[in-house]
């Protein structure tokens, strides 16, 4: 088992070697003609693992409550860093909500590409306005976002969250 005294050790260790890599990666992507046509989303995974589920985890939640498999914030919401030079806005903070689901939708109107209107497996929202800077929020959501989390573990119940754009 980890001590907790060699946590922040494994977390320094993971991030110096992501920025080293990414750093790589748009470092090639800044030469001529291909940082203005492509688009870079790093996005994290929903909340750190829970110690009681895997007792290795590292990570925090920050200020918020909640773990992986919880339908707490801190269970729930990612981080998202977008990068695109002379589209994406740079050093700007949005607390505009975007969904992994909204990601096809998003894609296509950056891309110029309508979707059919009848396209009944779409459930996501074009968001490419909070992308872009140019919206707090993203379009009304036709469906409801739902989150649930029924693991069959001794004493845990089934729990849902409901979100749509009304709330």
């Amino acid at each position: 088992m980890v001590r907790e005294l060699q946590r922040p050790h494994i977390i320094g260790t993971m991030a110096h070697e992501a920025d080293a890599q990414i750093g790589r990666f748009l470092h090639r992507l800044r030469q001529p003609d291909l940082a203005s046509s492509t688009l870079v989303l790093f996005s994290g995974d929903n909340g750190p693992e829970d110690q009681h589920v895997y007792l290795h985890s590292v990570g925090s939640a920050g200020v918020y409550r909640g773990r992986k498999r919880s339908l707490y914030e801190g269970g729930v919401s990612t981080p998202l860093i977008a990068w695109w030079p002379g589209r994406v806005p740079a050093d700007r903070v949005s607390d505009g909500d975007i969904a992994s689901i909204d990601w096809f939708e998003t894609a296509a109107a950056l891309a110029g590409v309508a979707l059919p209107p009848t396209a009944a497996w779409v459930r996501g929202v074009d968001a490419s306005a909070v992308l872009l800077g140019q919206a707090t929020t993203a379009k009304k959501r036709a469906h409801p976002l739902v989150w649930d989390y029924r693991f069959s573990m001794p004493g845990k119940c089934y729990h849902c969250l409901l979100y749509t754009s009304d709330a």
